[in-house]
Formats: structure tokens, sequence, C-alpha cells
């Protein structure tokens, strides 16, 4: 397993001779029990050619000594700054890369999807490909079931523009190559006024960033989820939003995806 202790530009000559995808993900210092597991988990299902660097995450700690200033709170400011040093990490590496939050989940068919997408999208045409999202439209999350179904047993993905998609989230997205470094300057703002999601939806519903969707989701959310780090308004609807997108994972289990639906009163769907 790579981490921090092993240089990301010693080894970008060899990796990049057989187009390999560098993952990097973000992890506070003080949870080692979500870097076991989603190192674990990575180790479990990752397909030849594919790495993962540990960035450590920037902490409340770290924003107040900065004196970061914005409107949003310190622990969403930390995630911003943790998501910005991971993309310029990721610069140094070889090929498209992936950043990842450490609550990401990887399953048996994650990185056959994301290479299965990241043939079908000729490199030219989008700069970020999310291989999760929250989708904030419940017409479109309906529609999203149906397409589903509609494509469970064959090959064929539905990768949508996100520029009409009411979405949030960024728990798993990868940069094209050639984007790397304009990402990096779009996200190395000051003040920080949103939250980071907000602003990458922002660039990308206002055409600076040509952002898709793979679906059905090649990966998903794993328990630490939902017990967020970041600070929410409504408990109930994260465990609602992420259900859901359990739910439509390409490598969902039904009974687990749901049970935290019933939990919440919801008992009207059937497995398919």
């Amino acid at each position: 397993m790579n981490n921090r202790g092993e240089c990301i530009r010693g080894i970008t000559k060899a990796r990049a001779c057989q187009r390999a995808m560098e993952c990097f993900y973000i992890n506070l210092d003080r949870a080692p029990e979500r870097r076991r597991f989603v190192e674990g988990n990575f180790r479990q299902h990752k397909a030849p050619g594919w790495f993962l660097t540990r960035i450590a995450a920037v902490n409340r700690d770290d924003v107040s000594r900065a004196g970061i200033h914005g409107k949003i709170g310190e622990t969403e400011k930390a995630c911003h700054l943790s998501h910005r040093n991971a993309i310029a990490e990721a610069i140094e590496a070889p090929g498209h890369v992936m950043i990842l939050e450490d609550d990401v989940l990887f399953g048996p068919h994650s990185c056959a999807g994301i290479e299965h997408a990241l043939a079908q999208m000729p490199d030219g045409d989008w700069d970020v490909m999310f291989s999760d999202l929250s989708i904030t439209d419940p017409r479109y999350m309906a529609e999203l079931l149906q397409t589903r179904r509609e494509l469970v047993g064959t090959s064929r993905l539905f990768m949508p523009n996100l520029k009409t998609v009411p979405h949030c989230g960024a728990t798993a997205y990868i940069i094209n190559e050639r984007y790397k470094g304009k990402l990096h300057a779009l996200v190395n703002i000051s003040p920080l006024d949103v939250p980071y999601d907000i602003l990458l939806r922002w660039h990308v519903m206002h055409g600076e960033t040509r952002g898709f969707m793979i679906f059905p989701f090649p990966t998903s959310l794993s328990a630490f989820a939902d017990a967020s780090q970041i600070e929410a308004a409504d408990r109930q609807n994260d465990v609602l939003w992420n259900a859901y997108r359990r739910f439509v994972w390409a490598d969902r289990d039904f009974d687990s995806a749901v049970a935290k639906l019933r939990e919440l009163g919801c008992d009207f769907l059937e497995a398919d």
C-alpha cells in the first residue's frame, strides 16, 4: 500500500508506462480506523496499475492557526484545503487521477467500471468525472432508479453531463490529466465562502468545468459516511441521501442498502 512514506515523484516514470490510476485519499491523523478501512478495502478490490496514496487532512486547528478567511465553518474550510492539497499532489502523478475522501467504498467492479467509463469518454471531452454523488432532485433520483433497472446485466453505462443536474458531494471523483493544474487554480482561492463540493458544482453548472457522472455508481459510501466529520444540521437527511447512493451503487447489497431507509420509516422498496 502506497502512503506518504513513498515518494510519488520517484515512481511517476515507472507507473506512467502502465497507464496507472493514482488514487489520493484524504484522512485525518486522528482517524486511524478510517485509514485502516479504506486501505484494506482498496487493497481487496484494486485492479492492476491502481495505487493509493494517503493525504493528511487539514484539521480545524490548522485552519484556526492559519487564520483562513471565509463565511463557512472551520471544518468545511479544512475540507476545502484538504482537497486542494490532494489535487496539488496529484498534479505530479501520471495520467488521470482520483481524489477520494476516507468514507469511500470500493467493490468488486469499481475499478473495471471506472476504466470502462474512461474508455467510453474521449479524453478531450471531460474535465472531472464523479463515481458517486448526492443527487438532490427527487424526480431525477426516481429516473435514475429506472435507468439502473435498464442497465443491470448489460455492459452499458449512463454518463450524463452534470451541468443541469442538481448534485453535491465530493467523495470520489476522477480528474482528467489535462485538467489537474486548472482545477487546482480554480479551488486555490480566498476567502472560502462556500463548501468545497458546492464550489465545484458551481464551476460545473456554469460551464467552467466539464463534469460528468458514471452511473450506476462504481463506488459508494462506507459506514463511516453516516458519522460525517463535517457538521450536519439534519443528520436524518444525511442518512437518507447516503442510503440512496448505496442503493444505486453497481455493487450494492440490497438488504444493507435499504436497512437505513427502513429505520427512517421507508418500507416501500422491492429488490430488482
